[in-house]
């Protein structure tokens, strides 16, 4: 990451502290998907929503940030923090999670090559974006979203960059509905923490039952988990 892709998002990290039941939920996917006690790498880590949670359950977690004050956030928690994806050596890393970061950086399939370099071999990654561009709103504008994906896009750069999908699904299917109202008759800037908060705790849960059935379709999100191949990437 350069200092032109910095994420922008920390409105955004702060409202996930009024989500406990989105966070929680991603926390148990990674859970099914990665082994504790394997190196972990959190990229994008932000204010460390999940690299803490993850931690407390003994995962080995290290943390790639670039904003100063989200860097000294995550040093307060005790956890390992560098700046660059340079920091680490060629198969230095066996598994690596992003949640809602890649669509912050303009060059996503450049860091993707990235992560099949830092990876052991079999290493695995697991990413949790926003989906579908029709959803793209001003609020994703704002704070600074390149791009919301398409499961099609999505996996052609993760092929492109050297990975072997595991798993792919669209997640938060209810929220595919919710958002898609928000941009049509407010699309606004601003998303209140409130707003947020009921729907975490009302609309979430059901929308997560649903997702088994519907997340084939549609999602407010994508959720993909995929191996490392090993063959050359140029």
């Amino acid at each position: 990451m350069t200092q032109s892709e910095k994420y922008n998002g920390i409105e955004e990290l702060e409202l996930l502290d009024s989500a406990h039941n989105y966070t929680n939920s991603i926390t148990t996917r990674i859970n099914s998907f990665f082994s504790k006690d394997l190196l972990t790498l959190d990229f994008g880590a932000g204010a460390g929503t999940y690299a803490k949670k993850l931690k407390s359950q003994d995962y080995k977690i290290t943390c790639i940030e670039i904003d100063p004050t989200l860097i000294g956030v995550l040093k307060n928690h005790d956890l390992d923090v560098s700046k660059s994806t340079a920091d680490f050596e060629s198969g230095s890393v066996h598994q690596i999670y992003s949640i809602n970061v890649l669509e912050h950086i303009e060059d996503d399939l450049g860091i993707l090559k990235e992560f099949h370099r830092m990876l052991t071999s079999s290493g695995k990654i697991y990413l949790y974006l926003p989906a579908f561009p029709v959803l793209y709103s001003k609020f994703d504008k704002k704070i600074g979203h390149y791009r919301r994906y398409k499961k099609k896009d999505l996996v052609q750069k993760l092929t492109e960059a050297g990975f072997q999908i595991e798993q792919r699904s669209y997640r938060d299917s209810i929220g595919f509905f919710v958002a898609y109202l928000f941009k049509i008759i407010s699309n606004s800037e601003d998303v209140s923490k409130t707003a947020i908060t009921i729907y975490d705790k009302i609309v979430f849960p059901f929308s997560r039952l649903l997702d088994p059935l519907l997340g084939a379709y549609f999602g407010k999100n994508i959720e993909v988990m995929a191996t490392k191949k090993n063959e050359q990437i140029s």
